[in-house]
């Protein structure tokens, strides 16, 4: 039996994935800002990936840089990949997913920033696409954090029959405009999701609110102590991102190798460089 006090976590929805480097077997410059390499042994998963999943960039007003996207085709078959850029911004509610606006303009709007070289690519089954990606931010922009998604779709085989569905990962742009920013935060609340377990996992989930103007990466960990006071486990937070002007929860599972009795969590975090109070 585990009991638990009052204490919690949850999370930011990710959108991309990363993979790592196989052999290189050819290299084509296909055009101005995209490389295609075809590499060795690619297992066939059905699916493709990009990465990176996020890039935080600083820049001021005027200034622009380029960074390079890739796309990995492990399909099986050939693909052709569409680039589409979007705002984004964090949902309403603490737990709901990051919301994409389509065509619409976010609330931090910066969709019109990020400019890939290219609008598609076709890919052969292992073949690598280096993509180049300008951003250049506008002159007369605020300080403060603006956000844009760089999505990747499969486009969908026209000879196929039937319904089609659209696969597309993307990959995140926190642009940070340099100037007077508001760094202002706060964890609000840990809490356990019930106060007696029978079995593993124990759910716990924390909740943050951001009233800045940049985004927020709460560090630290969350202490797990026995009836007697004495730390038993600890858990790492150090990937949460609360967006500006945003209350976001981070959902965690605790799998102790043995408990039993009365346990407590306490929250010891670290929001824009201050330690905050123990929940």
């Amino acid at each position: 039996m585990l009991e638990f006090r009052h204490r919690l976590l949850s999370a930011v929805a990710g959108l991309s994935l990363a993979f790592g480097a196989l052999p290189i077997i050819d290299a084509i410059a296909a055009e101005p800002g995209l490389q295609v390499n075809t590499e060795q042994a690619v297992p066939v998963r059905g699916d493709f990936q990009i990465g990176p999943t996020r890039y935080s960039l600083t820049l001021a007003p005027g200034e622009e840089q380029t960074v390079t996207l890739q796309i990995l085709n492990r399909e099986g078959r050939p693909g052709t990949y569409r680039l589409v850029t979007e705002d984004f911004a964090a949902g309403g509610e603490p737990a709901e997913p990051t919301k994409l606006y389509g065509t619409d303009d976010g609330p931090y709007s910066a969709r019109r920033w990020v400019q890939p070289a290219i609008t598609h690519v076709v890919l052969d089954h292992g073949q690598r696409a280096f993509v180049s990606v300008r951003i250049r931010v506008p002159a007369a922009t605020p300080p403060g954090d603006h956000y844009a998604a760089l999505l990747v779709e499969r486009e969908p085989d026209t000879a196929s029959d039937g319904m089609n569905m659209v696969s597309r990962v993307g990959s995140l742009f926190l642009i940070n405009v340099k100037g007077t920013a508001v760094r202002s935060g706060s964890i609000d609340r840990l809490q356990s999701r019930k106060s007696l377990y029978w079995n593993y996992p124990a759910a716990l989930r924390l909740t943050g609110t951001n009233d800045g103007t940049v985004h927020m990466i709460p560090e630290g960990s969350i202490i797990i102590r026995n009836f007697l006071g004495l730390p038993v486990d600890e858990i790492p937070i150090d990937r949460w991102i609360v967006l500006r002007s945003s209350t976001r929860s981070l959902d965690l599972a605790w799998y102790p190798q043995f408990a039993l009795g009365r346990y407590t969590a306490e929250a010891n975090l670290r929001v824009f460089g201050d330690t905050v109070e123990p929940l």
